[in-house]
């Protein structure tokens, strides 16, 4: 429950940071929905969201009672119930009409002028019905002040993203984010200030009265996207906050599509060979495809990555990738699929235990059939206390257990890089 509490606190932070009406999109499964309202009186009737998660409704000032009606659709039973000593009118199957007191909704008891009984047939006959066609909040404040301010959770509302990559085949690439809302909250939603929230928010995993709480993962928005109404972001508590404007209507049990991102970038193509010491299968094999781009200059979500590139005024698709959340001056990597033309082969050529000291030696040769200019990365884990020498080459040590080697190989060539690693055991 601390960690619920503590996503509440945020939440009242939230609501404090805009003036009007607002709706902020969490990723898989949560929004949350605010206002300032003016009043006339102490007692107020607020429409809600059905998929409203009751205990987390916030509003300053916090009215002394609070009753939740949800919505009902027609019961007859429910009918019944609040017509329970008045009069209710009776259809025999005859189609004769006559009225009777109500006694008892469950068995059906009426009363004559004879005394109480229970139909054998027939059916009730209904001047209105009742229907509860929207939830709502009966509230009684204290305060006599003109205005209150509220905000709640609530589900059904969910979003999810999708990029294309638009790779030129040299050295630039345009990246479109667009952002998938589909409404399952039972009514059309309209906001004029639609707002993205970018960081990952502790939950716990249920909540009381049925509603299920998905894992969040961050969605992070980038601030300079081109055809989008987004703007800077604002800073709350160390997340941020994308303003996309307003307009937006969020159509009952559909998807909508909104772009959210464009730019543009430099990348790299790169061929990816990764490894494990103790020697790979002694085979060449395809290296993966990958388009890296060193430095993003803005945050991203994660989402689906699809990449394309152009041939003869065609769109070719490429393959796929996940891109995880990352920050502005991340790298990113997106691996496209495997080439026959760049190959690798990685051996173990020796090993020896000397007391408590593993002595091994690699080689990896790579083997470019194509006659272009390739350029390569061997990636390989390595024993995270393991003194490595390379010869020939120069190689990277990202972190303890992991060594890279960028290469670059002409077309129809071959090549080996031998190196050897001492370890504990």
């Amino acid at each position: 429950m601390k960690k619920f509490y503590s996503l509440l606190f945020l939440f009242i932070i939230l609501a404090g940071v805009f003036l009007g009406e607002y709706l902020i999109l969490y990723p898989d499964g949560y929004s949350l929905k605010g206002d300032n309202l003016e009043k006339t009186g102490m007692d107020v009737r607020l429409e809600v969201m059905d998929g409203i998660v009751l205990d987390s409704f916030q509003s300053y000032p916090m009215p002394q009672n609070i009753d939740f009606y949800g919505k009902e659709a027609f019961s007859r039973k429910g009918t019944l119930d609040r017509l329970i000593g008045g009069e209710i009118k009776w259809m025999s199957e005859d189609g004769t009409v006559k009225e009777y007191t109500l006694i008892s909704s469950s068995p059906v008891l009426l009363k004559s002028d004879f005394g109480i009984f229970e139909p054998v047939d027939g059916v009730p006959v209904f001047d209105n019905i009742y229907e509860r066609k929207e939830s709502y909040l009966d509230m009684r404040f204290l305060d006599k002040s003109a205005a209150f301010n509220y905000s709640y959770l609530f589900t059904g509302l969910t979003g999810y993203v999708n990029y294309d990559f638009l790779i030129d085949g040299k050295e630039t690439v345009d990246i479109f984010g667009n952002l998938y809302i589909t409404n399952k909250s039972g009514k059309k939603i309209s906001t004029d200030n639609l707002v993205l929230f970018s960081g990952d928010v502790n939950s716990v995993s249920n909540y009381g009265g049925g509603f299920s709480n998905v894992a969040r993962s961050a969605m992070m928005y980038d601030e300079s996207a081109v055809y989008s109404k987004s703007t800077s972001p604002s800073s709350v508590e160390n997340y941020k906050l994308y303003d996309m404007g307003g307009g937006y209507a969020f159509e009952e049990d559909k998807t909508g599509v909104f772009g959210f991102y464009s730019s543009r970038t430099e990348y790299e193509k790169i061929f990816m060979f990764d490894g494990y010491y103790g020697g790979g299968s002694g085979e060449f094999t395809p290296l993966v495809q990958t388009v890296f781009i060193e430095e993003l200059p803005r945050e991203i979500p994660a989402g689906k990555a699809r990449l394309y590139t152009n041939f003869k005024n065609t769109r070719v698709f490429l393959g796929e990738d996940y891109v995880s959340n990352k920050s502005s001056g991340d790298s990113l990597e997106l691996d496209m699929g495997k080439s026959s033309d760049v190959l690798g082969k990685y051996e173990l050529l020796s090993s020896k235990t000397v007391g408590q000291i593993i002595y091994q030696s690699y080689r990896f040769t790579l083997k470019n059939l194509s006659e272009e200019h390739k350029n390569v990365r061997f990636k390989t884990s390595i024993p995270r206390d393991a003194k490595v020498t390379v010869h020939g080459v120069e190689y990277l040590r990202p972190q303890a257990g992991e060594m890279v080697i960028p290469m670059e190989i002409d077309g129809s060539r071959e090549i080996e890089v031998d190196f050897e690693i001492q370890y504990s055991r």
